[in-house]
C-alpha cells in the first residue's frame, strides 16, 4: 500500500503548480524552500537548483496573471 499522499496541483484558471513548489512529506517543505534556506545561509546552489528555482519564478509571474484575470471574472460588489 502507497502512503503518499496525491496532492492537487491544478486548478481552474490558474498554472499547475510545479514540482518545485510541491509540499514533500518526506522534507516537511519543498524544493523551493529548501533553496531558498540554502541562499539565505549564503550557501552554493546547484545548476539544477539555481534552474528550479527560474521555474518557480516563472510560476509565481504566470499565477499574478492568472489571479488578476480570475478577480476580474468575479462580480463586482458595490461599495458601501
Amino acid at each position: 500500500m502507497n502512503n503518499a499522499r496525491e496532492w492537487k496541483t491544478t486548478f481552474q484558471y490558474f498554472p499547475e503548480i510545479p514540482k518545485v513548489k510541491q509540499w514533500s512529506e518526506t522534507s516537511n517543505g519543498t524544493e523551493e524552500q529548501e533553496i531558498y534556506q540554502k541562499l539565505t545561509l549564503q550557501k552554493s546552489i546547484t545548476t539544477e537548483e539555481e534552474l528550479s528555482i527560474k521555474v518557480a519564478i516563472d510560476f509565481h509571474k504566470n499565477f499574478r496573471i492568472s489571479l488578476k484575470y480570475f478577480f476580474d471574472l468575479q462580480p463586482k460588489q458595490p461599495r458601501t
